[in-house]
């Protein structure tokens, strides 16, 4: 692994997903979705592919394939899918995967409730294995909260705590997203045979 090429560091990935907030159509978008009673994971999952996908072929990464998906069935064993694996092939041909699951708290989750659903994809994280077809790989926790003083410092991913990432996404009548996150490099021997 080449920890300076950017696609492997966290920086621009999530830089990439506060600018996609921050743009003034999407922000009141993201507040009309964060109101909906069924939640605003999905149309997120949908958004964010598309985004991240012309973002890094586009700006970061010309000339480079890349495809983004949802709901691939990444992890071998348990047959679990990750809500959006983006595929990078570099220019030498090696491909690696970034595997992402995502959660948005919602209106009704509360506090308590949403830090449950984080630290259950932490968990899924830690103990899946994903299949051997996607070797190598850099498993996500990413985790939306609206909650001003949610505090997911102690949960755990890859043996690191999550991060708050350093900016936030201020969105219409007082919203605030804050992005927690954490990875874990799956290396080759951790992976499921297909």
């Amino acid at each position: 692994m080449d920890p300076n090429d950017p696609i492997k560091t966290a920086t621009p990935m999530l830089d990439a997903i506060i600018e996609w907030g921050k743009d003034n159509h999407i922000k009141d978008r993201i507040w009309r979705a964060h109101q909906q009673r069924g939640g605003w994971e999905g149309w997120v999952q949908v958004e964010l592919a598309i985004y991240l996908g012309e973002f890094f072929k586009n700006t970061l990464f010309p000339g480079r394939e890349i495809k983004v998906t949802r709901e691939e069935y990444t992890y071998g064993e348990t047959q679990q899918r990750s809500d959006i694996l983006f595929t990078t092939i570099r220019e030498n041909g090696t491909v690696f995967y970034n595997a992402i699951e995502l959660k948005c708290e919602t209106l009704n989750t509360g506090k308590a409730g949403f830090r449950l659903e984080v630290k259950n994809d932490c968990t899924k994280v830690d103990n899946a294995k994903p299949k051997e077809s996607f070797a190598p790989c850099a498993a996500w926790v990413l985790a939306f909260s609206t909650t001003p003083d949610a505090n997911l410092s102690d949960l755990k991913v890859g043996q690191r705590n999550l991060e708050r990432y350093k900016n936030t996404i201020p969105i219409a009548h007082g919203l605030e997203i804050t992005l927690w996150w954490g990875t874990r490099d799956v290396k080759e021997s951790e992976m499921e045979d297909n």
